[in-house]
């Protein structure tokens, strides 16, 4: 369980730091966007979707640790008026649910990718291959997977009594 919680721990950071570079290379894009649009009177199309996409990573890879620290939708009004034994049973659900459409996403999310792939589509700008963007998808979905099944070990190994 040790190697594990290290594991995840540095998994955590690397997908932390890795977000903090997605919005901060989103931001500074679209300064220069901005700058170059409204100064110069010149645009570009790539910037503005580059720029999108990296937010769009950056949601998915930020899934599975947002989910492990219970940020996520959650029905905590009438879970909070259950027993210790009713919320044990009801977050076995909810962990169990969770990561079975995570892994139906990520199973779904592939076969787009693929699709894509041979299809050859494009973005709008007509730069980028679609399938290098719908890979967010399978990407955070298999982390969220990989949370959710962390969390199930864990909560499987705890007690009734005291969740």
């Amino acid at each position: 369980m040790k190697t594990m919680d290290k594991g995840l721990a540095t998994l955590e950071r690397v997908i932390f730091y890795l977000g903090i570079a997605c919005i901060s290379v989103s931001v500074i894009l679209s300064f220069v966007e901005v700058v170059t649009r409204y100064l110069f009177d010149f645009s570009t199309t790539w910037i503005a979707e580059v720029s999108k996409y990296v937010v769009v990573y950056m949601v998915f890879l930020l899934a599975g640790p947002i989910t492990k620290g219970g940020g996520h939708v959650r029905f905590s009004f009438l879970f909070d008026r259950m027993g210790k034994s009713a919320q044990w049973v009801m977050r076995l659900v909810e962990i169990i649910v969770g990561l079975v459409v995570a892994l139906a996403l990520t199973w779904y999310s592939l076969e787009l990718v693929q699709a894509s792939k041979i299809m050859g589509g494009k973005t709008e700008s007509r730069l980028f291959y679609a399938w290098w963007t719908y890979t967010a998808l399978p990407f955070g979905m298999g982390l969220l997977v990989l949370y959710y099944a962390e969390q199930l070990v864990r909560h499987s190994s705890t007690p009734k009594e005291i969740k």
